[in-house]
């Protein structure tokens, strides 16, 4: 494996999924601090990996980047189901680029990715209709498990996907 130290903007953009998707459980004061401890976390991986490189972590300042809009704000569940999609793409990344050293499952950053990732598959179209578990046959509606797919996938409801 390879890794990498991402970009200051790219843990603003985890920082800022985690203030508009978990903002009752944060507070604001602390998401700088949140950064921080991801921005380490990654640097130590980095160094653990590339131990002839010094790079020292920098102090970090947080900086909001650009979020869609609520779909019940502003009626567009795509837009914010794209921000969703991305959510998962920064941290896919994030955590190849951060997962090196020896203690990474047992982080604060571990934690906080593994968290975000389940905040956000909630908030999917399609999940909280998706039955639990998929039979072989056709379930009370009469939907087979394997057509769990082709049923979910003509969503019309925009209140299925809620910041």
């Amino acid at each position: 494996m390879s890794a990498w130290i991402v970009s200051k903007t790219h843990i603003d953009a985890i920082v800022t999924a985690i203030a508009k998707l978990r903002a009752r459980e944060v507070d604001p004061d602390d998401l700088p601090k949140i950064g921080q401890r991801l921005w380490e976390e990654n640097h130590r991986s980095f160094r653990h990996r590339y131990p002839k490189h010094e790079v020292q972590c920098p102090e970090y300042t947080y900086t909001p980047v650009k979020w869609p809009a609520s779909p019940s704000e502003s009626g567009d569940v795509r837009a914010f189901a794209c921000a969703l999609g991305a959510v998962c793409k920064l941290l896919a990344c994030y955590e190849y680029q951060s997962c090196e050293h020896p203690e990474w499952p047992e982080s604060l950053a571990h934690e906080v990715c593994q968290r975000l990732r389940a905040a956000v598959c909630a908030m999917l179209p399609g999940y909280e209709q998706t039955p639990w578990g998929l039979e072989d046959g056709p379930d009370d509606r009469g939907v087979r498990g394997a057509d769990v797919f082709v049923v979910l996938a003509p969503y019309e409801s925009r209140e299925e996907v809620k910041p």
